[in-house]
């Protein structure tokens, strides 16, 4: 049994369920050394700095989260832990993540910071293809805009030191709370950050054009908020008081999955996911979804029904949905059943062992 310290600079939402969920199902030995979950912009300059000096010199292997600068993190620590493996995963990447209010200067520092630690790494994980090829793809173009020295070879490099390992989810969490109550209306879900990358103007503004044609349905809307959210989900608020069942971010894990248990529908409008755990969440609990077809969801599911290719496809298809809602069938379910903690923490340990032995 290896021991490994976990490093999580921001350790709230998606990224502490992982931490987390890699020590409960782990058979090696895991320490979590983490930061509260904010200013991530901060912690991608910064968190290296504490987080070097609270790694125990006891450990074989350290297994980093992208929100760090890895080079800066690994020359802040002691002699006795300059030669241990260093592990990077990337939940996002910064080379394609949509900015808004995009700042070319100030995109490049993120970017920047991811590319150099792929450089220090030993192993550059990705939670998704998608992910994966997104960042390569794009970081030819990023280095090619500088001045010289661009060292595009090292694209190459990375690529041949780069694999894919999902996030896993505890299904058996959900197995324990489950409903199989009828609802009077289709019950629509939004269960993911409420930011702009969610598309939540197109997720709305269907749904207001919707009711403007008389359809019936119920919607409940969860998911993490932060001191700033997109005025979409306020004019929301108003102007759908009377669909709504639930509203608001739920603290509660059980409650969050009992209503995940009651929605009917899931429609995703996202422009950018580079993984979608709340997605696979909904699906197991006999939610339908209707998927963009790109990003990371179409390596989840080969249902072609689940999918649409354009905002006037999602507005047709959600109709359809809403009309005459089905259950989410068996098969659709095994699909994503390859996620499970179970299974997945299988392929975490067998690169955990590579490296430590």
């Amino acid at each position: 049994m290896a021991k490994i310290a976990l490093v999580e600079p921001f350790f709230g939402g998606s990224h502490k369920q992982w931490a987390e969920s890699i020590r409960r199902f782990s058979k090696h030995q895991i320490q979590i050394v983490s930061l509260p979950a904010r200013h991530w912009k901060w912690r991608m300059r910064a968190a290296s700095i504490p987080l070097s000096q609270q790694i125990s010199t006891d450990v074989d292997l350290i297994f980093c989260s992208d929100m760090i600068d890895l080079a800066l993190f690994k020359s802040l620590l002691s002699d006795q832990l300059k030669s241990i493996p260093l592990l990077l995963y990337f939940h996002e990447n910064q080379l394609s993540y949509p900015w808004s209010n995009r700042k070319k200067e100030w995109d490049r520092n993120y970017a920047w910071i991811n590319y150099c630690s792929c450089l220090v790494a030993d192993q550059v994980v990705f939670n998704s293809d998608f992910n994966k090829a997104s960042f390569l793809e794009a970081l030819p173009q990023f280095l090619s805009q500088f001045p010289d020295f661009k060292n595009v070879d090292n694209v190459s490099v990375i690529r041949q030191k780069s694999l894919v390992l999902p996030v896993g989810i505890d299904y058996s969490e959900f197995d324990l709370f489950k409903s199989d109550d009828n609802n009077n209306k289709p019950t629509l879900l939004w269960n993911h950050r409420w930011e702009f990358d969610k598309n939540p103007k197109l997720f709305f503004n269907t749904l207001f054009e919707l009711k403007a044609k008389g359809k019936e349905f119920d919607l409940i809307v969860m998911g993490e908020q932060y001191s700033k959210h997109p005025a979409i989900f306020d004019e929301a608020k108003k102007l759908l008081s009377a669909q709504i069942q639930v509203w608001g971010h739920i603290e509660n894990r059980e409650q969050y999955i009992r209503n995940l248990w009651k929605a009917d529908i899931l429609p995703v409008t996202s422009i950018h996911d580079f993984f979608g755990v709340s997605v696979l969440e909904a699906i197991y609990c006999n939610t339908t979804p209707l998927l963009p077809h790109k990003l990371a969801y179409p390596e989840h599911l080969n249902s072609a029904e689940y999918f649409y290719h354009s905002e006037s496809d999602f507005v047709g298809k959600l109709t359809k949905l809403i009309e005459n809602v089905n259950p989410t069938s068996h098969e659709l379910q095994s699909q994503i059943l390859k996620y499970d903690w179970s299974q997945v923490i299988l392929q975490y340990d067998d690169l955990f062992a590579r490296f430590c032995s």
